[in-house]
């Protein structure tokens, strides 16, 4: 099976034509310079159990006057230390777990931001059970920074979604994620050629920026038939409930620290 790193260098712009640094950081080396920017591109790969661990206290709520928002989402706010580490102008990939893509709050307000001020080009869906970890389901959102913004267009213009998830098993033992099963998608992706050039096929779809901005929650979980757009493929009883644990207690962190908040001014 590929671990997060080899998954990071199989899914990195390496491979699609671009001069990289290729990182498998945890936030803890992120912070102390290991995922500088370098050269003309930056990849960073996290896994859930990273950026919901200790060593992503330093991305909290106060301590980033850079970030797009306050949050307590470690993930949330990971994404957001990555968006400040690319460079004007910059390319980057990140490997994010799927509630990046669709969750309400702050995870919203950063990803209209991404799209706004950031070119989000590629969304590669990754299938469940490429980590040793069950259930993670992950995406690597690639992804450019501008050297100067003109005008209040978002920068990005189209997103190009790859679906390498439905109709997809892989196992860590015996149904590894291999090299070879990305080769299509590198195809499909056409490096070092124009976007423009890209065509859709079954597995590999556009979507208009200001489709996605439209929507409620501006998600970016996108699909397209069989399955319903934006719904996917429905998730095991686990993820859910592991999902909803893990809402409750955003939700009750948020209300500790509105009561520490207002005793701090009672007092």
């Amino acid at each position: 099976m590929l671990g997060p790193s080899v998954l990071c260098r199989a899914n990195s712009p390496d491979h699609v034509g671009a001069t990289v640094q290729v990182v498998a950081c945890r936030p803890r080396l992120a912070h102390k310079g290991i995922a500088t920017w370098t050269d003309a591109a930056l990849f960073v790969g996290v896994n859930e159990s990273v950026a919901h661990s200790d060593q992503c206290r330093l991305l909290g709520r106060s301590a980033r006057a850079d970030f797009v928002t306050g949050s307590i989402d470690k993930q949330v706010n990971f994404l957001q230390h990555v968006m400040s580490l690319t460079a004007r102008p910059g390319r980057a990939a990140i490997v994010v777990p799927d509630n990046i893509l669709f969750a309400t709050g702050a995870a919203e307000t950063v990803r209209r931001h991404l799209l706004e001020h950031f070119d989000v080009h590629t969304v590669l869906r990754l299938p469940a059970g490429i980590f040793y970890s069950g259930g993670v389901r992950a995406n690597v959102v690639f992804f450019d920074r501008p050297s100067h913004r003109t005008d209040d267009r978002p920068r990005t213009a189209k997103v190009w979604v790859y679906d390498l998830r439905s109709g997809r098993q892989f196992a860590p033992d015996h149904a590894p994620l291999l090299r070879t099963d990305l080769d299509d998608f590198v195809s499909a992706y056409l490096p070092g050629r124009p976007r423009t050039d890209r065509v859709e096929t079954d597995h590999f779809r556009c979507f208009d920026v200001q489709d996605v901005l439209d929507q409620d929650q501006a998600r970016l979980d996108l699909t397209w038939s069989p399955e319903p757009t934006g719904v996917g493929r429905p998730a095991p009883p686990e993820e859910i409930a592991r999902d909803v644990v893990h809402d409750l207690r955003m939700a009750l962190k948020e209300f500790e620290e509105l009561a520490a908040e207002l005793r701090d001014e009672t007092d």
